[in-house]
Order: C-alpha cells, then structure tokens, then sequence
C-alpha cells in the first residue's frame, strides 16, 4: 500500500466490550501502529497474560481490550453489513509458543505478501499479520483460501479458520515490537492524527457510550 493508503481512515474501530456490534469511529494502520506501541491497555495485556484459566482469559479479553475490523467499514459487525473493504486481510495464528519470533521475521520478509502491521495477540502466544488484498481481482474469501494455502505450504503454519469472515474482529493489545510497513518512516505520518474519527453522517451510532481513554483507567 501508499503511504498515503496507510494513512487512510478504511478499518471499523470498536469500544469495549466485544457483544458492541456498531461504531461511528474509523481508523487508519498509522493509528494502530501508534496505538498498540504506546501505553494503551499495557496493564491489561499482562493482567491476561497472567490469567491461566482459558475461560477467565477469553472473559477478560472481551471485557477489557477494545478492537477493530480490519477489512473494512461496517454499519453493523456481521458480514452481510460492510460498507466499504479496506484491501486489507489480517491471518490469526495461534499457539505459536517458541516459533513465534521466527515466524514474525519470515512474514516480514515474505516476497509475495507485503506486511503492512505485524504484531503479538493478547494472549502473547500468536500473531496478527495484516497483508493487503486485491479486492479488484478476488473476493475477500477466495483470498483467505489462497493465502491459508499459502502458509500451509511456505510456513507449515495453521491460520485461523474464523479469519475468512470479512467482519472477523481483532482485539488491540499493546506491543512495543509491533512492525508496520516502513514506507511509514517518518514521525510526522503519526503526529496530529487521533486515534478515532468520526465517519460521515448518516453512518451508524454507538451501540455503547464513549468516553475518553486514560492509562490509569480499571
């Protein structure tokens, strides 16, 4: 993608918690490389880390982190409901344990998908790889297959199945490693952009009310 594209508001942003299924806030990757570096939800990243009960932790997880739809803009989060597709597609891989930093570094490098956010899951045990697709040549679920495929017989890695939904949520942990593509090298693509915009009128309304985030907050 352009600078430019990176920098464009194309990606649905959702509060907490995870039942919120309408927004009227819109993000660009420029926003959520600095989000997810930055201190936002660096207490309640580890807080889940440390929970050893699955149930607890996927409880916790929904209630604490809020999350975005990476492939596009929705009026409502169920496929059937999306208003505009960002070209973008980001693969879930689980359960990595120790081959998740050798992982991170083969996708960066991957000579057919380019890499624009690479970053740690809450859990801190996988990977959250945003690649962009061609919507143009593809639909959004013909590419899950292709890619899926792909990392099959180039990583021997498993992508998540849940991931071929155009509305598949991801929930924003921090992580200071977090890789966005480098053609965004200069301090000025982040300084002077808000995290969360408003979308044009006419788009829906939070399903939740909104205040403003601090890093001390519960």
């Amino acid at each position: 993608m352009t600078k430019e594209q990176l920098m464009e508001h194309r990606i649905s942003y959702f509060k907490r918690p995870a039942m919120t299924v309408t927004t009227k806030y819109k993000v660009s990757i420029a926003n959520l490389f600095e989000y997810i570096v930055g201190m936002h939800y660096t207490e309640e990243t580890w807080t889940l880390r440390s929970i050893k009960d699955d149930k607890e932790r996927k409880a916790y997880k929904a209630k604490h982190f809020d999350f975005v739809t990476f492939s596009g803009l929705f009026s409502y989060r169920k496929d059937e409901c999306l208003v505009q597709h960002s070209g973008l597609m980001c693969l879930d891989f689980d359960h990595l344990g120790e081959r998740r930093w050798e992982l991170r570094n083969r996708l960066i490098e991957d000579p057919y998908f380019e890499t624009e956010l690479l970053f740690t899951s809450p859990s801190g045990d996988g990977l959250k790889w945003v690649v962009e697709i061609d919507i143009g040549r593809r639909d959004h679920r013909t590419w899950f297959r292709a890619i899926q495929n792909y990392v099959r017989q180039t990583y021997h890695e498993e992508v998540d199945e849940k991931c071929v939904n155009e509305s598949r949520a991801c929930f924003l942990p921090h992580d200071s490693s977090c890789y966005v593509n480098p053609i965004l090298d200069s301090p000025l693509d982040f300084k002077g952009d808000t995290l969360i915009t408003n979308q044009d009128a006419g788009e829906a309304e939070s399903s939740v009310s909104l205040k403003k985030e601090t890093d001390n907050e519960e």
